[in-house]
């Protein structure tokens, strides 16, 4: 009889996939967070011989094949728990996350992913003091199985900007005026007072000012903005207020209002 133990070949199958998928950069792919498992989910790893590799856009739980420690049974599956770490600041002003998550101890928030989707649950103190990087915990319920790859992804959305136009004109001109983005009106007039509307008020005394308020969801590229008026008598639809170029439009690090001066060419 030999005495000699055989030599198991083993591979990697993937089993789990989080995908991180931010609406502000392109393709979704943002390049300031990373994902890693936590402390609790790595024993967990390490207890059923699986390994965490990290993507672009968030990371797999792979298992060897053939297994040689059995996955958790998918009548119970386990919670997978994942920190989501922030490596740049820039995150934190094009992401809505105080909108989406609960609080989850230290500056973090609370994702929880069971039975197929993300739900909103009451936010639980984390019981460990949490890295400063970790901007929130994922915590995903799902089954993991043999040959197939369970896929997760969770949308970050970015926050609601609300941008002010204080546009000067003659006194007399009459036309009304909007902002538009092909060929769809954007804006809206302004009706609370704001805290520059009396300073502009001061600034251009004499002159016609209409405050234009535009509300949206931060990009990081908008198409074209115009002010337009309504067409002339006979037409429809709106027309672009002529000798305007193109209206400047929001961006990080920007006040929430802009100035405009056309009272000398819109008299």
């Amino acid at each position: 009889m030999s005495n000699m133990t055989p030599f198991i070949s083993l591979q990697y199958a993937s089993l789990l996939e989080v995908v991180i998928d931010h609406a502000y950069y392109d393709q979704g792919f943002c390049p300031h967070v990373t994902l890693a498992p936590s402390p609790a989910c790595q024993q967990l790893l390490r207890q059923h011989r699986l390994r965490f590799m990290p993507s672009p856009m968030g990371g797999k739980l792979v298992g060897e094949t053939p297994s040689v420690v059995t996955l958790p049974p998918a009548s119970a599956p386990v919670t997978w728990e994942f920190f989501l770490q922030m490596r740049d600041t820039e995150f934190l002003a094009v992401t809505a996350i105080c909108n989406a998550g609960q609080r989850f101890g230290n500056a973090a928030y609370l994702f929880d992913y069971q039975d197929g989707a993300w739900t909103s649950t009451s936010g639980q103190a984390s019981p460990l003091p949490l890295p400063a990087s970790v901007i929130c915990c994922l915590r995903i319920a799902v089954p993991l199985t043999s040959g197939t790859t369970a896929k997760v992804r969770l949308a970050l959305p970015t926050p609601e900007v609300t941008w002010d136009y204080y546009v000067v004109t003659g006194d007399q001109y009459a036309p009304e005026l909007k902002i538009a983005a092909n060929g769809s009106i954007l804006s809206r007039l302004g009706t609370v007072a704001t805290p520059e509307a009396q300073m502009v008020s001061q600034r251009y005394p004499g002159k016609k000012i209409t405050h234009l308020q535009v509300q949206l969801h931060l990009k990081r590229d908008f198409p074209a903005w115009y002010l337009v008026t309504n067409a002339l008598s006979g037409g429809s639809g709106t027309v672009h207020v002529p000798d305007v170029p193109p209206l400047p439009k929001p961006r990080l690090g920007a006040p929430p209002h802009l100035i405009l001066d056309y009272s000398a060419i819109l008299k």
